[in-house]
């Protein structure tokens, strides 16, 4: 039992280091404001009592139990540092401003954790009871994470649980449409092998965890949810990521979720779905490798007076709702510009076209098609580079031979039809020459000026048409 010699030691504002602290039979310990103690167990027996003042720290390498009371009084500092890569574990109801679980190994939970300013994770996974957080959290990965938490939940509030299981960070994300009921909204985490965990759904394996949102408080919760996943869980199971879906359980099955092809975000491992009701187990579940319903024989893609024709086929068609088109200026980021119905399933050959009217571009294009099935699996064709090789536009090239004496010829390009004007100018801007003045048709042109007794010098040449004009200048030499 700790005595007066304890609380000689927290009446100063100093760091101070002590193996265990023990607190009961009406001990009443402070941890004064902006002290730090570093030690390896805390128990407050039964009649016991331990108070942190204001940004107070307790270090700690082992274990906490609280069978009596405990009172952190707020601050940003104010809480529970657990360094040390071995497992830990609080007992008994905790409330805290500040926790920082650093140094690795599982910190297990035996009663439910309040914070209230902030949750850090640099290294270490918190298990079992929830942690109910009201103040922020810092970005959670494999190794930092937390398997049930509480966030307050409201209209329109965006709530991000970072939780996880089996060593993977899975954040799962809600954004709360409407809400009946105001409360608390828990999402849990549960490993393979926690009843009631399925080991299928249907005939389709299923990842190796399941999550749950649920609430004591509110009986009816609307809005998106974003689940996330790891790339490497689908390898052992030869799962496809197109071909991996979300399913809820209904109170005695599992239901699939329809989930749209735009709510597929690959590069990033998650599934979204919208406007749906959310209080309810989830579970990951996928078919594994097997082609997708669409054979393609052929993809081409030509230009055809600034406009784009793509133009495929396929051999055979099962289940095909139809094709995006989509184009990218990099390679990298694709938009949409167009949508070709399928044909649904048959064994005999299609041919598909499309066609995208545009200016010419300045630079190579890519193009490629997304095939989507009624089922919402899809598969992205081969990638194809577009170079427009007959690109035209506005243009008045350097004379040549410039210096120039008798002659020199002036080329030109127009990207449309137009009239067009063609004018040489002396230094003091006075028009000297009109070499063209008429419509002429889209494309590259020519005209040869001739000098007629003009004096040495600089002169300007000027070309005009519709709105666009662009001049130059050149150097007559006798």
């Amino acid at each position: 039992m700790v005595k007066f010699l304890w609380i000689v030691l927290f009446i100063y504002s100093l760091p101070v280091w002590a193996q265990n602290i023990h607190t009961g039979g009406g001990t009443y310990l402070t941890l004064n404001s902006n002290t730090q103690v570093s030690i390896n167990d805390l128990l407050i027996a039964n009649n016991g009592s331990l108070e942190l003042k204001t940004n107070s720290l307790i270090i700690l390498s082992g274990n906490v139990s609280n069978e009596g009371t405990f009172i952190s009084q707020p601050g940003s500092m104010t809480g529970f540092y657990y360094s040390g890569s071995n497992s830990k574990s609080i007992t008994g109801k905790v409330s805290l401003s500040k926790l920082v679980v650093s140094g690795g190994g599982d910190l297990v939970v035996n009663d439910t954790i309040s914070i209230s300013d902030s949750l850090i994770l640099k290294n270490g996974i918190i298990k079992n009871f929830p942690v109910r957080l009201t103040g922020s959290f810092g970005e959670g990965n494999n190794e930092s994470y937390v398997q049930k938490i509480i966030l307050p939940a409201f209209e329109n509030s965006i709530l991000k649980f970072p939780t996880g299981s089996n060593n993977v960070y899975l954040p799962v994300i809600v954004t709360v449409d409407s809400i009946y009921g105001a409360g608390n909204l828990t999402c849990t985490y549960f490993d393979a092998g926690e009843t009631p965990f399925p080991t299928t759904v249907g005939s389709n394996s299923v990842l190796n965890h399941y999550f749950r949102l649920e609430s004591e408080e509110i009986d009816f919760l609307r809005g998106d949810l974003t689940a996330s996943y790891m790339e490497a869980e689908l390898n052992p199971l030869n799962i496809l990521e197109n071909n991996l879906k979300l399913f809820r359980w209904n109170g005695s099955g599992w239901n699939q979720i329809t989930i749209y092809p735009e709510d597929y975000d690959t590069l990033g491992n998650k599934i979204t779905i919208r406007n749906s009701t959310l209080l309810s187990d989830y579970i990951f579940s996928g078919s594994s490798n097997s082609p997708l319903p669409v054979e393609m024989t052929d993809f081409h893609v030509t230009w055809l007076d600034q406009t784009l024709v793509m133009v495929w086929k396929t051999k055979t068609e099962s289940n095909n709702f139809g094709f995006d088109i989509e184009i990218s200026m990099d390679k990298v980021t694709f938009r949409k510009i167009g949508f070709v119905d399928g044909m649904g399933s048959t064994l005999i050959p299609q041919n598909y076209q499309f066609s995208y009217k545009m200016p010419d571009p300045k630079q190579a294009l890519y193009i490629r098609l997304k095939q989507i099935d009624f089922d919402g699996q899809f598969k992205y064709s081969e990638i194809l580079e577009v170079k427009n090789e007959g690109i035209i536009e506005f243009n008045l090239s350097q004379n040549y031979p410039n210096p120039f004496n008798p002659s020199t010829l002036i080329k030109y390009s127009i990207e449309s039809d137009d009239f067009v004007s063609l004018k040489i100018y002396d230094i003091l801007g006075k028009e000297i020459r009109s070499l063209v003045n008429e419509k002429k048709t889209r494309g590259f042109h020519e005209t040869v000026f001739m000098n007629d007794n003009l004096p040495s010098g600089v002169y300007f040449y000027k070309l005009k048409s519709g709105k666009k004009t662009v001049s130059r200048q050149m150097l007559l030499l006798k």
